[in-house]
């Protein structure tokens, strides 16, 4: 993850941050639970740090939880739930939930 959106942030840059964020509030809320809200890449990144196997992308408004434990272990509980049917945005903006049901 080198390259980044043409006069984005580059993928490296992008990296650092979530590994420094994310911590922090881990850090910094030891005591309950909290909602993350960002966008997919950037939960993605982190997701990835706790559990590396790959993901697919995440659809709008999913829900995945991490659980955070007192000694900083990190358990990946449950990743892309899409209670809003969304679906994964494809290439052009379309969800594929979208795409199959314009396609009936």
């Amino acid at each position: 993850m080198s390259a980044g959106d043409p006069g984005g942030e580059p993928g490296h840059e992008l990296l650092t941050r979530v590994r420094s964020a994310f911590p922090r509030v881990e850090r910094d809320h030891q005591d309950g639970h909290v909602l993350v809200v960002s966008h997919g890449l950037t939960l993605r990144a982190y997701l990835a740090m706790i559990d590396p196997r790959p993901t697919e992308p995440l659809p709008n408004a999913s829900i995945s939880t991490v659980e955070v434990h007192a000694d900083g272990f990190c358990r990946v509980v449950t990743v892309a739930l899409d209670p809003a049917g969304h679906g994964v945005p494809d290439a052009i903006g379309a969800s594929r939930a979208q795409a199959t049901a314009l396609a009936r």
